[in-house]
């Protein structure tokens, strides 16, 4: 008999023996994923602004070149911006002098000198399985959150990993820690009394779409432009302002048309037209929810609705006066994206006033 088999003078294939070779097999296997893993810590940011904690971060490494990227709304507007390691708080950037803006997304980046980062992925499915990063409601602690892709749009990605306030600006990763999306957003359902004042739609009840949604944008055909830090932080603040004229309006046009229903057709129509639209440019300005979302009551008070047949002209021209002032100073921007974004919202404000002179004269 064979000695290896028998105990003779052959190597001994005994089961110690076998658990200590099957340990080493796996341990040289595992070596480069652990690695991997490693690496995956470095390239990982917390930012802070002005001292707190803000948003997340991380390194991008596309064509040979190494960025840092972030949300824009997570930079925009503050003095002082800085990312700093997970693994080592004394490695920190500051955003340099000029840097880019995504010109199609929420989202901005800049150059730094590092060997490594995630590589960049390209678009996603359905049912994929992701991994998003992030600096969860601020703590200072970068979570890892599993999900699957549940929804694609032109400029979002619907996912189900734990996206909370906090985790805007970290990558979201594919299986193969490529990063296919930035987290942005998230869309909560109407709190408790919001929920009973719409509980005559009963669009929502029993689908998904009662729980909170979480968007990330995807990245891998974002167009940049690059801008001086000075005038990105400058145009931030305008933006702003104008951006408050804008949710101002819709603010008082949503609280006539919203808090009691004009009719059981065009008129519930129309705002839950306006709704969707103003929720949606809340969650994409990066905003926190639940403050100033709108609900539409139930409920018909004639009276009011005798009135407001009155001041739906009005509000017409005050839409127009609005979309034209919105006009008028995106033409002053420089970066972009705001200019961009403020002929949206001009546009969306010329749609309204078409609605509400058509709507009038019903």
């Amino acid at each position: 008999m064979d000695g290896c088999c028998a105990g003779g003078s052959g190597y001994p294939i005994g089961s110690k023996y076998m658990l200590r070779l099957l340990l080493s097999i796996l341990a040289l296997w595992l070596l480069p994923f652990l690695g991997f893993a490693e690496a995956l810590d470095g390239y990982l940011f917390t930012v802070q602004r002005e001292g707190e904690e803000a948003g997340s971060g991380f390194l991008l490494h596309d064509r040979g070149k190494s960025w840092l990227v972030s949300n824009r709304h997570v930079v925009e507007g503050n003095e002082k911006v800085v990312f700093v390691g997970m693994t080592d708080a004394s490695r920190t950037y500051e955003l340099q002098e000029r840097i880019q803006v995504a010109t199609n997304r929420d989202a901005v980046r800049f150059r730094v000198d590092e060997p490594e980062g995630f590589a960049l992925g390209g678009d996603c499915s359905f049912d994929d399985e992701v991994f998003a990063f992030g600096n969860s409601d601020g703590k200072g602690v970068v979570t890892k959150s599993a999900g699957k892709v549940i929804g694609k749009g032109r400029g979002e990605i619907e996912v189900t990993c734990e996206i909370i306030p906090g985790n805007s600006g970290g990558p979201v990763v594919n299986s193969e820690d490529k990063v296919i999306g930035l987290a942005t957003f998230i869309i909560v359902p109407p709190n408790e009394h919001g929920t009973q004042r719409l509980s005559n739609l009963k669009m929502f009840e029993g689908t998904r779409y009662e729980e909170t949604r979480r968007f990330a944008v995807p990245l891998h055909d974002a167009k940049w432009q690059e801008v001086e830090l000075a005038t990105f932080q400058s145009e931030a603040v305008d933006a702003a302002a104008l951006y408050g004229q804008y949710d101002q309006f819709y603010g008082m046009t949503a609280g006539v048309f919203l808090h009691y229903r004009l009719s059981e057709g065009d008129g519930e129509v129309l705002s839950r037209s306006w709704v969707r639209s103003y929720n949606r440019k809340l969650g994409k300005c990066g905003y926190r929810y639940g403050s100033g979302r709108f609900v539409v009551r139930s409920g018909k008070q004639d009276s009011l609705e005798r009135a407001l047949q009155g001041w739906q002209e009005d509000l017409s021209e005050a839409a127009l006066e609005v979309s034209k002032t919105l006009r008028k100073e995106a033409e002053d921007f420089t970066v972009k994206y705001y200019q961009l974004d403020l002929l949206e919202r001009a546009d969306d404000l010329e749609e309204v006033a078409k609605q509400l002179l058509e709507h009038a004269a019903d």
